[in-house]
């Protein structure tokens, strides 16, 4: 059985459901998505392979394989992907799970097992291990938050930093894209490299700004 997408709530955002289907009161939608302004004027958007709905409970949805993407004052974006997520379309939160990557226009990267993204305020937030990669350096943290769309990092938790100050890479930093072995799982305690000349440090707070 196939319902119209009339039917559903609209008021957080423009939303396409795809093809939506019921079964008993769970209301299933193939690649729905979700796109939306804040009171600035910066846009989100979030799209997933599958959702699921309840329709006694409507405002909660489960997804799967999300790829969401929010713009940056500036107009530059950030985009998280995840494997498993739930929307609470009341708050606009959503709350990720597993192989989560949050990557920035200029190639930096982070890994995370868990976050709650907020999509109006433009944060995200873990308090489980992060890994943070660029050109020129790693950030190994036990928690970050991201806010302001990606413009200001507040790492905390037995911080440590390897940074390149001749410009040159750190190890794997450069390649954060194409080497799976960067998840927020290898986040061992002798994962960073050595010998490079550069900083190594670990502090238990860092602050850090997104040119």
């Amino acid at each position: 059985m196939f319902v119209s997408a009339r039917s559903l709530p609209t008021e957080i955002g423009d939303i396409d459901l795809g093809e939506v289907g019921l079964e008993g009161t769970t209301l299933t939608m193939q690649n729905p998505s979700l796109s939306g302004f804040n009171d600035n004027g910066t846009s989100y958007q979030v799209t997933a392979a599958k959702a699921m709905q309840d329709v006694t409970n409507p405002r909660v949805v489960t997804l799967e394989s999300i790829d969401g993407t929010m713009t940056k004052p500036d107009g530059d974006k950030v985009r998280v992907t995840a494997d498993h997520g739930v929307l609470d379309s009341d708050s606009q939160v959503l709350d990720l799970t597993s192989n989560i990557v949050v990557k920035t226009d200029k190639d930096d990267y982070a890994y995370l097992n868990a976050a709650k993204v907020d999509m109006a305020a433009g944060s995200i937030v873990t308090s489980e291990p992060v890994r943070a990669v660029s050109k020129s350096g790693k950030i190994r943290a036990k928690s970050m938050e991201i806010t302001d769309r990606g413009a200001h990092l507040l790492f905390r938790g037995n911080v440590v930093v390897d940074l390149r100050l001749d410009g040159g890479r750190v190890d794997d930093a450069g390649d954060a894209g194409n080497d799976d072995s960067l998840g927020a799982d290898s986040l061992g305690e002798d994962s960073l490299g050595d010998g490079a000349p550069g900083v190594d440090g670990t502090t238990d707070e860092m602050p850090a700004h997104a040119e």
